[in-house]
């Protein structure tokens, strides 16, 4: 497997979206969604970050995961907190490129990485008798459902839903996320103020604490966190 970077939630952050462009143009990049929506971030920047995200999964060299914040511009009645209607009009010219390449996970199977958005719970794992053999299947299978009654789209109590817990949108790091044995898996959607492991199980959604920001990079088979601080707008510094 090629050298490669692992970017948590964006929402809205062009500027980080940018430098990891340059800063990492060797590497393999995998964004796992949610390049929409933000407390900091006007709509206009946030579609511009998506954009550009859409662009470098064009050139090969990057894949990218929908995130929740995504599925609510891209079905009805399915809208989160943080919907926009600006945003709303602003992707309507990038819908069909967002249902293109926006992925809902990504395996690899040499190393049992599986990357998701939210992450799949211990739960989920057993309830759906999913294994290593029949995961891509089984994936795969749920993607083709609608998105609210797929188990993709499962939203648990701990993030105002009702159903049993979080899918791989869904799903919360502190309060659903257990792992699952033999197998590692990345993913955002619940902030912290830094990446957080446990087991060989890693939730990077940092990005938005804006006091620094950190990727995780794979690189001769092993994790490690880069950290980047702001040293001017748009400029960033790798500090460890």
């Amino acid at each position: 497997m090629k050298d490669t970077v692992f970017i948590g939630d964006i929402h809205g952050d062009l500027d980080f979206v940018q430098f990891i462009d340059k800063q990492y143009m060797e590497w393999n990049k995998i964004f796992v969604g949610d390049y929409l929506d933000s407390f900091y971030f006007d709509p206009k920047t946030c579609v511009s970050a998506l954009r550009h995200v859409l662009m470098m999964c064009e050139r090969g060299d990057t894949q990218a995961l929908a995130g929740n914040h995504e599925l609510s511009y891209l079905f009805e009645g399915n809208r989160c907190t943080g919907w926009e209607p600006v945003t709303e009009i602003l992707v309507t010219h990038l819908r069909s490129q967002m249902f293109k390449t926006l992925q809902y996970y990504i395996w690899i199977p040499e190393h049992k990485i599986l990357v998701t958005h939210g992450g799949i719970t211990q739960y989920l794992w057993k309830d759906a008798e999913l294994t290593v053999d029949n995961l891509v299947l089984t994936l795969d299978n749920w993607k083709k459902e609608d998105i609210r009654a797929s188990k993709f789209g499962w939203i648990g109590k701990a993030r105002g839903g009702i159903d049993p817990y979080g899918g791989p949108f869904w799903c919360d790091f502190d309060e659903e996320f257990k792992p699952v044995f033999g197998i590692t898996q990345i993913f955002g959607h619940t902030p912290g103020r830094d990446i957080r492991r446990i087991g060989s199980n890693y939730c990077i959604n940092q990005l938005e604490m804006m006091h620094t920001r950190e990727v995780l990079e794979f690189k001769d088979n092993a994790f490690e966190v880069a950290q980047f601080k702001t040293v001017s707008p748009g400029n960033f510094e790798k500090v460890k």
